[in-house]
């Protein structure tokens, strides 16, 4: 089946034609004879099309201007947007990025602009994990280091993608020796080396609020490190078939980014997958791989015959019964109302309670209380007005077993020639306590020198810390003066 490449969902493929669709016959530029619609979106149109000068087989993405015409601002950025995704596209050259033909504006269209692309034979990845559940582990790690191995080009050339989800990641030729991913829609990447317009209306966040970075709704900082932490989502997805976060609305979404509460199964996070995920999605871009070619790199040294199958799930209701929809849209933000809700999250400070119990996890319940106030409650009903509910499938988390194991180093900020020792958690994120003092979210550093002040001071004068993270039982180890191992502690799920 030849599909669109840039993604429309279901509804949008539904809708009525058009009186001012090109109709079958028609040639644009003199060149490319329209033989159908593939696709309808909010935005424009897509084409199925041939190049009569080459004679191959095109798809033609024409935007539509109507509902923003007369309003200059708004027009602006759906320009720059299109322009972009051109131009980025084109720039990278490696058979995993779906590839740009020419550009040009429509005649007599109202100077409707069009992007020429190559036809792309499959579906997109979203669709392909709605309709058949997870992929089998060495499939989904062929198809996901090839798209890591496109964005490592991408990020070389300074361009950060900055809107991976499943729904942009389409497989071609799906079931074939020849399948592979292909990266779409580079609308609103970033680019290092140039300002190349204005891509949102001022005052504005642009994004996909189950895939976005915590440090995006933080402070706007855009990395190579924002699409491995996206990659690391999608990762986790390919092998569960759900989404790692699929709260219901926008702001419960952010939420769960800041505070790092991802439902990872514990299945992926104790096998060979489980360091390069742990690792992807810390909550600190500075504790994940730097770029996807890192990533890449370090998936390829997972022996596949290890993976195992996750179990596939029910994620087409809620447990209501209600149905949902799994479709992850990007949207505009305002950017006020996102700074209040982060401000509130990250401020908000979990009770604490003694630190009883030395070595092994106490197994002891506890609860985070949220402290959001009435900023957070003004955030949730202007986000939730403005841009309305994502309808998103439920979280499940997968019980988990051991609660702490060793690790190799998973962040480097501590400093050059610095001693001392790495708290990660699973999930990640977890807030480390040192008594009532709060470290910061793992991973964290021990300096050594906080270890030797207390050597000599008896057996039980270790460092003792705990690991909070909403919805996991609380987690205590101590730390001996000559503890030396980097640790990640693994919390258990409330019950």
């Amino acid at each position: 089946m030849l599909v669109d490449p840039s993604p429309l969902n279901a509804q949008t493929r539904a809708m009525a034609p058009a009186s001012d669709e090109l109709i079958a016959g028609h040639r644009v530029k003199g060149r490319y004879e329209i033989r159908g619609v593939l696709g309808r979106g909010g935005f424009g149109r897509v084409y199925r099309a041939m190049d009569v000068e080459l004679e191959r087989e095109v798809a033609i993405k024409v935007l539509e201007l109507t509902g923003v015409a007369d309003k200059a601002e708004a027009l602006e950025a759906l320009l720059a947007r299109f322009r972009r995704e051109a131009m980025l596209a084109a720039r990278i050259h490696h058979p995993s990025v779906v590839r740009v033909y020419d550009v040009g504006v429509l005649e007599g269209k109202a100077g409707q602009p069009f992007i020429v692309m190559e036809l792309l034979d499959g579906q997109d990845l979203e669709a392909l994990l709605r309709e058949g559940g997870p992929l089998e582990p060495a499939r989904a790690l062929s198809l996901f280091c090839g798209a890591l191995d496109a964005l490592a080009e991408a990020h070389q050339v300074g361009i950060v993608h900055k809107d991976l989800k499943p729904s942009n990641l389409f497989i071609s030729t799906p079931g074939t020796p020849g399948e592979r991913i292909k990266i779409v829609d580079f609308g609103i990447a970033h680019i290092g080396d140039a300002s190349q317009g204005r891509l949102t209306q001022t005052g504005h966040m642009l994004g996909t609020p189950q895939y976005m970075a915590p440090e995006y709704f933080e402070s706007q900082d855009v990395t190579p490190a924002l699409d491995v932490y996206q990659m690391g989502l999608i990762l986790v997805e390919m092998m569960w078939g759900r989404p790692v976060v699929d709260q219901d609305t926008p702001i419960k979404c952010i939420m769960a980014h800041v505070r790092g509460e991802l439902a990872v199964p514990s299945a992926l996070l104790e096998g060979p997958l489980g360091v390069a995920i742990t690792r992807a999605l810390a909550v600190d871009p500075g504790a994940r791989f730097l770029n996807a070619g890192q990533f890449a790199e370090a998936l390829r040294h997972v022996d596949t015959a290890r993976l195992l199958a996750i179990a596939p799930h029910d994620s087409g209701r809620r447990p209501s019964g209600e149905a949902v929809s799994a479709h992850a849209a990007t949207i505009e933000m305002p950017a006020s109302i996102v700074a209040n809700v982060v401000k509130a999250t990250v401020t908000a400070q979990p009770s604490v309670r003694p630190a009883d119990t030395m070595l092994a996890p106490t197994g002891q319940s506890h609860r985070l209380a949220y402290a959001l106030g009435a900023a957070l409650l003004a955030a949730l009903l202007a986000l939730a007005a403005t841009v309305g509910l994502l309808v998103v499938s439920s979280m499940q988390v997968a019980p988990a077993s051991e609660s702490l194991m060793l690790a190799s180093p998973v962040r480097a900020a501590a400093g050059p020639g610095a001693q001392g020792i790495h708290i990660d958690s699973v999930p990640p994120g977890a807030r480390i306590y040192r008594g009532k003092d709060e470290l910061g979210a793992a991973p964290v550093f021990i300096d050594q020198t906080e270890l030797s002040k207390r050597r000599g001071r008896g057996k039980d004068k270790g460092l003792k810390l705990t690991a909070r993270h909403r919805g996991y039982e609380d987690s205590e180890i101590e730390l001996k003066a000559e503890s030396s191992v980097d640790l990640v502690i693994r919390l258990r799920p409330e019950k």
